[in-house]
């Protein structure tokens, strides 16, 4: 499965990533809104990891963009991974078509198990899974 994580912070980034691979999911990342969809669309993700809040364009409308985009998978699942807790935010992305929302931890091993135990879901249930903030 490959899995595209975008946030503004390298170092979230690269734990994340690595963390992932270790995994044997395949991961490719983007910094900002505007490089996300290139790379979403070279790449074809199953899955896209998005935070909120990051210069320019946010997670949301990157969201938005992402799912109704006819050039990437229709399968497509968005999930925002984000330390943002305002409800506002989090209906909004449903709104616009997140399957899911994980609040990151201040403890980064919390949120990759987050993470993890959404991509390992079953399918079926995997929507369900990814409600659940931290």
């Amino acid at each position: 499965m490959t899995v595209l994580l975008v946030d503004d912070d390298p170092a979230i980034l690269g734990v994340i990533k690595m963390r992932l691979e270790q995994h044997g999911y395949r991961v490719a990342t983007a910094n900002s809104a505007l490089a996300a969809e290139r790379v979403a669309i070279s790449e074809q993700p199953e899955l896209a990891l998005v935070d909120v809040v990051m210069p320019g364009i946010n997670g949301v409308e990157l969201c938005r963009r992402l799912t109704n985009n006819p050039d990437l998978p229709p399968h497509l699942r968005v999930v925002m991974l984000s330390s943002v807790t305002d409800p506002a935010i989090m209906a909004a992305a449903t709104q616009v078509g997140a399957s899911g929302y994980i609040v990151k931890s201040h403890d980064l091993n919390v949120t990759l198990a987050e993470v993890l135990r959404l991509l390992e879901a079953p399918s079926d249930d995997a929507a369900s899974n990814m409600l659940h903030p931290l």
